[in-house]
C-alpha cells in the first residue's frame, strides 16, 4: 500500500469520528441488545441476591428474621406496583370505582396540604 491511499483529507477523517446517527437511534439491534443486557444484570442481581438471603437464612434464622421481614414487604410491594399496573383498569372497573371530585378541601389545596394521591381522588 501507499502512503496516499491511506491519508485522508481532513474534512473526511472529520466526518468519520462524528457519529452518523444519535444514540437514541441506533435501530432496533441496540435496543434489543441493550434490552438483553438489562436483563442479564437484573438476574444475575435477583440470583446473588436469592444465594445471600439463602445462607443467611441457614447460618442463623434468628438473625436473618428482619431480613426475611424486609424481603416480604419488598416482595408484597413489587408483586402490588406489577398487579396494579397490568390489571389496574380491569379491578377499578369491576369494583365501580370513578375518580371523585374535592376530595380536599380548596384551603387544604392551597396549602398542599392534599400532596399523596389516592385512587379514588
Amino acid at each position: 500500500m501507499e502512503s496516499a491511499d491511506i491519508i485522508l483529507s481532513p474534512t473526511d477523517s472529520v466526518d468519520q469520528l462524528q457519529p452518523s446517527q444519535p444514540d437514541s437511534e441506533h435501530g432496533p439491534r441496540y435496543a434489543t441488545v441493550k434490552q438483553t443486557i438489562k436483563r442479564g444484570l437484573l438476574c444475575a442481581t435477583v440470583l446473588a441476591y436469592f444465594v445471600y438471603f439463602s445462607f443467611a437464612m441457614a447460618m442463623n434464622f434468628q438473625k436473618a428474621i428482619p431480613l426475611l421481614c424486609i424481603t416480604a414487604f419488598v416482595c408484597f410491594c413489587t408483586s402490588y406496583a406489577l398487579v396494579k399496573r397490568k390489571f389496574g383498569s380491569r379491578i377499578a372497573k369491576s369494583m365501580h370505582i370513578t375518580r371523585l371530585k374535592g376530595c380536599c378541601s380548596p384551603l387544604s389545596r392551597k396549602l398542599k396540604l392534599c400532596t399523596l394521591e389516592y385512587p379514588w381522588c
